[in-house]
């Protein structure tokens, strides 16, 4: 894991994802390893996969407000290129996890408000 963490802080990602997905293989319950990966795959423009990455680091740490924070992240960005609104509606309830663990996240606070601009501007679209 700390050669992971060393190569994703490098910004060397492919040898991270290689990396994490070792530790993942040793240690499937590993929090930090499915956390960590989701960064990565984010980083490589693949929020789909991050996301489903944090999920299952989150399976094992549902206490990690950086990674609600980081799915919160992902969702956004899925929205982004999806349109839909369920990827806005996973963004905030990321966000609001988040600040539950750390209500003075103020990084989770913006960006809870800026989902909820999103989603209201988004609801009020004619189809």
């Amino acid at each position: 894991q700390k050669q992971a963490i060393a190569a994703l802080q490098a910004g060397k990602l492919p040898e991270a994802e290689l990396q994490f997905k070792r530790a993942i293989v040793a240690q499937p319950k590993a929090a930090l390893s499915w956390t960590q990966l989701g960064v990565v795959h984010f980083r490589m423009g693949r929020p789909l996969m991050a996301s489903e990455d944090l999920r299952r680091g989150l399976n094992f740490a549902p206490k990690d407000s950086d990674a609600w924070r980081m799915l919160g992240t992902c969702r956004e960005r899925e929205f982004d290129q999806a349109r839909t609104l369920k990827e806005l509606e996973g963004a905030r309830y990321a966000y609001q996890q988040a600040l539950e663990i750390r209500p003075n996240d103020a990084i989770s606070r913006s960006s809870l408000e800026r989902i909820k601009q999103k989603l209201a501007r988004a609801s009020a679209k004619p189809e």
